[in-house]
């Protein structure tokens, strides 16, 4: 809506015919063959960094998006930047790649946490009933 309100533009406008506008200026999804996994490990600091950014905005679970040249060293020492914090994190996108051998299974880890949460939250004599 916001592009089309800068051409002067609303959801039911009638365009003239042969006459060329744009509905979307930017798009956050990549073609899954230009998407690629990495898996070099990644500095400490930056993790934190991604922590905090978390934390800030009072989330368990999210989505960070860092930019940076090289995930293997701090965000400040190479001029790298936590962009945005994802409250709904899209973890699909870690199984959408070029290389689906090399996918990060995000997803296990994340419903073992979850699961592993809800059996500690159990009363003892639930636990030991279900184990």
């Amino acid at each position: 809506m916001f592009t089309l309100e800068r051409q002067g533009l609303r959801l039911d406008s009638v365009v003239p015919a042969g006459d060329t506008i744009s509905v979307q200026t930017v798009t956050n999804d990549n073609r899954i063959e230009d998407t690629e996994t990495i898996s070099e490990p990644l500095d400490a600091q930056l993790v934190e960094a991604a922590r905090r950014a978390a934390s800030a905005v009072g989330l368990r679970l999210a989505g960070v998006d860092v930019i940076t040249p090289d995930a293997s060293q701090p965000l400040e020492s190479v001029g790298g930047v936590v962009a945005e914090v994802n409250g709904t994190p899209g973890i699909h996108h870690h199984y959408h790649v070029a290389d689906t051998a090399k996918a990060t299974r995000v997803a296990v880890p994340i419903l073992e946490r979850v699961l592993q949460g809800l059996e500690r939250a159990k009363p003892s004599t639930e636990r030991e009933t279900v184990a």
